[in-house]
């Protein structure tokens, strides 16, 4: 059976505030950013988004230990816009063993 969360967040409000962070989705959100990406700020974003080096371990254990996730394959998708326009499209594709 698919498992699906739908979920709307902003972003630059985020971003600015860093609230939310029980929110175990936004926490990974936020450790990802801080640790592998050149986005830790707050907006606007005028350049290129750069995730670097980002190990799989860190993805592995955060999804099976902190989101106790069956083994199975999963996706995340996100659309990014801005000023109601959409700026950029995501899509992780995954399997968990």
């Amino acid at each position: 059976m698919p498992i699906t969360i739908a979920a709307s967040i902003d972003v630059c409000k985020f971003m600015a505030s860093k609230k939310n962070l029980a929110n175990p989705m936004l926490r990974l959100f936020e450790e990802i950013t801080t640790n592998y990406t050149n986005t830790n700020h707050k907006c606007p974003y005028d350049h290129d988004l750069v995730v670097d080096r980002l190990p799989s371990q860190f993805l592995g254990e955060h999804f099976t230990n902190i989101l106790p996730l069956p083994p199975g394959e999963y996706s995340f998708n996100s659309i990014w816009y801005s000023k109601n326009i959409e700026r950029a499209t995501i899509c992780i594709y995954s399997t968990i063993s």
